[in-house]
């Protein structure tokens, strides 16, 4: 949705998405849940080139990582190395498809270590995920490509009412 003229007019969607494999909920590392809230977007990554979107965007490699261990100095942030950063850090790159394009959900952008970390909204592929959301690829392009930072983008996650769903800011 976007607001216009004091409304607020859908402009994608509705998509079908997948999320985590225990559904949605408060907000915890290791547990496949996705966290309900209303939360801003922070970088935007891909395997694929930047497909014109405004967001701060950079092509993942092997190199690439985003560490989720909660001992780490470096906890819920993008990682940039030859090695992963810590004992609990995803590859960017190697983690497949599902990476073509993505954007992170700032769910815990004060990094409380254990609250939440490597939570993005990205390409499904068909299964649930692992607390993130995934929606299909050429929907994801369109989000990546309506996203701008000058508008303060939000998601909210949520079952029911949305404006019953608490900020997670």
């Amino acid at each position: 949705f976007q607001r216009v003229d004091q409304q607020w007019k859908a402009v994608l969607g509705p998509t079908p998405a997948k999320v985590g494999e225990v559904g949605v909920g408060a907000p915890a590392d290791g547990v496949h849940r996705t966290p309900v809230g209303t939360f801003m977007f922070g970088q935007a990554f891909g395997r694929q080139p930047n497909p014109g979107t405004k967001m701060p965007y950079f092509q993942a490699t092997d190199q690439d990582w985003w560490d989720e261990d909660a001992g780490s100095p470096t906890y819920n942030t993008h990682v940039r190395g030859s090695g992963s950063p810590s004992s609990i850090a995803e590859n960017l790159y190697d983690s497949g498809p599902v990476y073509d394009y993505a954007v992170n959900i700032a769910v815990n952008p004060q990094r409380i270590p254990g609250r939440v970390a490597g939570i993005f909204l990205h390409v499904t592929d068909g299964n649930p995920t692992w607390g993130c959301v995934a929606i299909g690829r050429d929907e994801m392009r369109s989000v990546l490509n309506w996203l701008d930072p000058s508008a303060s983008p939000e998601i909210t996650i949520g079952v029911g009412n949305p404006s019953l769903v608490p900020s997670g800011s």
